[in-house]
């Protein structure tokens, strides 16, 4: 499987000016590498993050949003997989907040599937965002994908849950700010090592209002391994998942295997 991370400054609350540059990265990733097989962008890159107070005006629906139904076009135009992130409007929801959610849209232009973040950072997530409840693994013609976004990340039991179902990849949508360079790779290597499994980052980069975003966005093998990365600056990350070698991690480091459910009760 051939992947690209996008790394991006979106423009808050600015919808069309957001899937304009998206539009732009993916005809570019797909001139430059045809055979790329997935493209990944950031945490809320179709809404903008740090900007609550549009999050009204701006949440989509799933299910016949302007800009999911463009990006379902462009995906099926482009012949590629699209993950990325928005702020998702439930007409199922009695109160007033939204989900901040990750959607895969396959190369036929249709969604595979939506992860909503379980776990919010705290702040104007709390307020703004409802929690999510499910670690979906979505089957895809590529591979069994899971989407973690940012803050889960920290949480060594989502990723072990998305590990644990199957997952082959996990592709982890971020908004990760300047200052914890060092501590958040170590995060996400770790993630991939204490599974066996392959990990690529997608972060936003520029200031929003208080948040200066760090860059960064990383590609890590099954073993914890830092393949490649970007710098602060807006870019492309490109990574390949080798699912042979990394069926070969998982016999050596066979963790996942010997778990024993029954003894983590706490």
């Amino acid at each position: 499987m051939k992947i690209a991370s996008v790394q991006l400054k979106s423009e808050l609350g600015n919808k069309e000016k957001n899937f304009t540059k998206i539009k732009s990265f993916v005809t570019k990733i797909k001139k430059e590498s045809p055979d790329t097989d997935l493209i990944l962008f950031p945490e809320c890159a179709i809404n903008g993050y740090e900007c609550p107070e549009t999050f009204e005006d701006t949440a989509e629906t799933i299910d016949g949003g302007i800009y999911i139904e463009k990006m379902k076009l462009l995906a099926k135009e482009n012949k590629v997989h699209i993950a990325f992130g928005f702020v998702e409007r439930s007409d199922k929801l009695k109160n007033n907040k939204f989900f901040n959610s990750a959607a895969l849209i396959d190369d036929e232009g249709k969604v595979v599937g939506v992860h909503r973040k379980t776990h919010l950072v705290r702040g104007f997530e709390m307020y703004a965002f409802n929690m999510g409840k499910e670690f979906e693994v979505f089957n895809t013609k590529l591979g069994k994908i899971a989407m973690m976004i940012c803050w889960e990340s920290a949480f060594p039991e989502v990723a072990r849950q998305f590990a644990v179902r199957g997952a082959d990849v996990i592709l982890v949508l971020e908004a990760v700010e300047k200052g914890i360079e060092n501590e958040w790779e170590l995060i996400l290597r770790a993630r991939a090592m204490d599974n066996t499994i392959h990990l690529i980052s997608a972060n936003h980069v520029g200031k929003d209002r208080t948040l200066d975003f760090s860059g960064n966005s990383i590609f890590v093998s099954s073993l914890g391994e830092k393949v490649e990365a970007l710098s602060d600056k807006e870019g492309v990350l490109y990574g390949e998942i080798d699912f042979a070698k990394q069926k070969k991690d998982r016999e050596y480091f066979y963790m996942l295997n010997d778990r024993r459910p029954e003894i983590y009760k706490l």
